[in-house]
């Protein structure tokens, strides 16, 4: 009985943070687009995603927790992506899985 619960929370919380990273993906690879297109003088602030709000939510951070702080680490982190092949999918979620790291540390700090 005991092993059917523990695969069972297994197989919920998996996928969850399988989003999370997925997010965390998506807003690396937008934000090394968005950097091309700024290296030709183009005005990308429309494109802005603010995907981060959706990944601190996901985390656990609420907005009244979210600080300059927070969001200026989460930046410097997710833009690590300029030094990587876009191709590159195991160093991306390598890097995703950092920041994810840290911002659950953060979380558990604030707390």
């Amino acid at each position: 009985m005991q092993k059917t619960k523990k695969q069972g929370t297994e197989n919920i919380l998996e996928p969850f943070f399988d989003a999370i990273l997925h997010s965390i993906i998506a807003d690396m690879r937008n934000r090394k687009l968005l950097h091309s297109y700024i290296a030709l003088e183009l005005d990308v602030s429309m494109y802005e995603t603010n995907l981060y709000k959706v990944v601190f939510l996901l985390v656990g951070i609420k907005d009244g927790d979210q600080n300059e702080a927070l969001r200026d680490w989460y930046d410097h982190r997710i833009d690590l992506v300029r030094d990587v092949e876009i191709h590159n999918d195991e160093k991306i979620r390598i890097l995703a899985g950092d920041i994810l790291l840290g911002l659950m540390e953060w979380k558990t700090k604030k707390k």
